[in-house]
């Protein structure tokens, strides 16, 4: 695939591993190892091995093929319709069963014959040396002198008549004899000596003087083979049996591996059917995690799940544009015989990056309602991280330019397979800059806060004399909001007015942005809540904007808001400051502080 297929693919890719049942998915598959072949252990003793190994040779040359059959014992009838005779050989020795015996006879005879008279050759060489009395008695002792060979160990070499000729050729086969006897005890003359010994067996058993040629390296791997098979048959079952130890120990490891991930995702069903928080946000990773791509994307995942609204806030490193492919087509270059890449031009990079963003995001959010069968997630805040470097300043900085929520009903009713990921991202009032390549900060519409510095949960983090906001009295805390605005707006020009208390018609503030483009009457709202604000809050914040003819109204809490509350602001002049960005701001105006809202409700019981 190209890349414009790839990242096209994102969306359908997430449809099909989804079809795979939930629990499937996050177990690993049974050890699929193929075992290693059990060749060695299929034979008796090494001499059946062999005997395999030598059969491995006939069909490669025709002379063996020869010398095969007939060194063996004589096929049965049953033995030789089975046999796999080369067309040559049943030509010329077994067109049929009958001339197949005849035949066998007479080359049996000679093989053995043959054999006999080279293994006495042999001997005369390995043994001591003969002087001329005892190798006249050798000669004499033979009767029929029909016993001889021809060896020519180079050009310097002449006949060898052993066991035959006149007296006077005996001193002659005598000098000859002494020669090829030093010749053997060096290693080289003697590898000479049994090549030459070789050759003289071959031309005689076949009766042509090409045979030994056309078969020379076969015949030395033959050789070699005949002269330590019981040791390579040893060596070999050795090495597959150790072979089969280790990949036992690998079995061994991985089912044990495989044992221990099924039983924490039984322990993880388990939590997430009793609807667990920590289970519910583990089993998502999971998901996420086991969710694979035709291209590099290494996962950076971080979730939270309120139990209270069913709101599930996911922060996601998206890749960057250089995890991406880039392939554009392979081009096969005949002049050159090559195959070369054609990758994407800078501007298709950029888009694919944005499509890429866009997909993922839909992509991941799809996989978390589709793999929540017990629908205990409603909505789902997506936000996209970018991992970069900043150009201004050359620093690293981690930049979050997409932010979307949405709800379950209305994400799922679309034909995911079938839209536009940027459109359907738009259509979700998802936030993020028209080029997402230009790595743009957006302020995300919901951020995670357990892992915020700034936000700490039943206990504090680097600030152990600020104040817990949660626990502030309303009075106090909506003094403070007017400040911190004041801080806000004046540095940008702007001006606050304090109204009086919030039970004068809900208005804590007024502000008056002089910006032309996103400027002018700003209502503001503080709700210092332990609880999730209502969407009623939010209505109510709405119709106090259109009373007031304010271009824009700003709600503050030191907790959280539902998915109705974000739903209804969608589209609206209307913007949702939780704790997390409240903190935000503070710190951003040099001011730190805490919320810890466990410790606010505990002093709250206390009090009543």
């Amino acid at each position: 695939m190209n890349a414009f297929e790839i990242i096209n693919n994102i969306i359908p890719d997430g449809l099909v591993q989804c079809q795979q049942p939930i629990w499937e998915r996050l177990l690993i598959p049974n050890f699929n190892e193929l075992e290693p072949l059990d060749v060695i252990e299929s034979f008796n003793s090494p001499e059946e091995w062999l005997d395999s190994e030598l059969r491995n040779f006939v069909s490669s040359n025709q002379y063996f093929e020869k010398e095969f059959y007939s060194s063996r014992l004589m096929l049965s009838e049953e033995e030789y319709e089975k046999a796999n005779f080369t067309y040559l050989y049943k030509l010329n020795y077994a067109p049929n069963f009958d001339d197949y015996k005849k035949k066998w006879q007479i080359l049996n005879l000679r093989y053995y014959a043959l054999e006999k008279r080279k293994q006495v050759i042999i001997s005369l060489f390995e043994g001591n040396f003969l002087e001329k009395e005892e190798f006249e008695q050798l000669h004499n002792n033979n009767g029929t002198r029909r016993d001889f060979f021809d060896i020519s160990i180079d050009a310097k070499m002449q006949l060898l008549n052993f066991l035959a000729g006149s007296d006077l050729y005996f001193k002659q086969l005598h000098l000859f004899y002494k020669k090829l006897w030093q010749e053997y005890r060096t290693s080289d003359g003697k590898t000479k000596v049994i090549n030459c010994i070789e050759k003289w067996w071959c031309n005689t058993y076949h009766g042509t003087c090409v045979a030994y040629e056309d078969s020379f390296q076969l015949r030395q791997k033959i050789n070699e083979l005949k002269s330590s098979y019981v040791v390579e048959f040893m060596q070999r079952k050795e090495a597959f049996l150790n072979l089969y130890r280790e990949w036992e120990i690998r079995k061994t490891e991985y089912q044990k591996e495989q044992k221990a991930i099924s039983e924490k995702i039984g322990l993880l069903k388990s939590g997430y059917l009793l609807k667990n928080s920590d289970s519910i946000i583990a089993l998502m990773e999971k998901i996420l995690e086991y969710s694979t791509y035709q291209f590099k994307i290494n996962k950076d995942i971080k979730i939270e799940y309120n139990k209270d609204n069913k709101l599930l806030i996911l922060e996601y490193y998206l890749p960057s544009i250089e995890d991406l492919p880039t392939i554009k087509e392979t081009k096969y270059l005949s002049s050159k015989a090559e195959y070369r890449n054609v990758r994407i031009s800078q501007s298709d990079s950029l888009k694919l990056f944005d499509e890429a963003v866009y997909s993922i995001c839909l992509r991941s959010i799809y996989e978390i309602f589709s793999n929540d069968p017990l629908e205990v997630i409603n909505a789902v805040n997506f936000n996209g991280w970018i991992k970069s470097i900043n150009k201004a300043t050359g620093k690293k900085e981690n930049t979050c330019i997409i932010s979307i929520q949405v709800q379950r009903k209305e994400f799922m009713d679309i034909d995911l397979e079938r839209v536009d990921p940027k459109t359907c991202f738009k259509h979700f009032k998802g936030v993020g800059s028209s080029k997402l390549f230009g790595i743009t900060a957006i302020q995300p519409i919901l951020q995670i806060q357990r892992n915020d510095r700034r936000f700490v949960n039943s206990h504090s983090v680097e600030f152990d004399d600020s104040t817990n906001l949660a626990a502030m009295a309303w009075e106090d805390f909506e003094h403070l909001i007017r400040e911190l605005f004041e801080k806000e707006f004046s540095s940008n020009g702007g001006e606050v007015k304090v109204t009086q208390a919030s039970r004068d018609g809900g208005v804590d503030a007024i502000a008056f942005d002089p910006d032309p483009i996103r400027g002018g009457k700003i209502v503001i709202q503080a709700k210092r809540y332990t609880n999730t604000v209502g969407v009623s809050a939010v209505r109510d914040l709405f119709g106090t904007v259109m009373n007031e003819g304010a271009n824009k109204g700003i709600l503050v809490t030191t907790s959280d808001y539902g998915p109705d509350s974000y739903e209804f602001a969608k589209g609206k002049p209307i913007t949702l400051l939780n704790g997390a960005n409240l903190l935000y701001l503070l710190e951003k105006h040099g001011t730190q502080a805490k919320i810890d809202i466990k410790e606010a409700r505990r002093l709250m019981n206390d009090l009543h």
